[in-house]
């Protein structure tokens, strides 16, 4: 099996033998948000026979980043970070027209989360939206 820094890509199947791409972590890190979902996007672009039904996508960053340093400077820093690569992500989507082929569900086991801007700049913003 091909690695890839911490992680490896892991090939199974499913019931009805479509091939499953994932990632598993060896070290209880996952790869950046960044590098996951650039791999989303090779995957979406994929062939319906060929991509997987199902992508999960796991950030832990902020909480690792709040380990090392939880500085507002710091803090900031990766809130800026997850933004810039949310909206990169959901601009390509919407340029690809994607976008409305695709449901994604945002959730957090961390708490309270605010969302301040969701989708790219000028498309769709949720101000103070909370989940608990």
């Amino acid at each position: 099996m091909p690695h890839y820094g911490a992680e490896q890509i892991a090939r199974g199947h499913a019931a009805d033998r479509k091939p499953i791409d994932y990632f598993e972590s060896s070290n209880g890190h996952t790869r950046s948000l960044k590098e996951q979902l650039d791999q989303v996007m090779q995957w979406l672009v994929m062939p319906s026979s060929a991509r997987p039904g199902l992508i999960l996508v796991s950030n832990d960053e902020l909480v690792s980043t709040l380990q090392k340093d939880a500085s507002d400077k710091a803090v900031i820093n990766v809130v800026n970070q997850f933004d810039h690569t949310l909206d990169a992500f959901f601009s390509y989507l919407l340029v690809n027209d994607i976008l409305g082929c695709v449901n994604i569900a945002i959730v957090s086991d961390q708490g309270d989360m605010y969302f301040y801007a969701l989708l790219p700049n000028n498309f769709a913003h949720f101000y103070g939206f909370t989940i608990s």
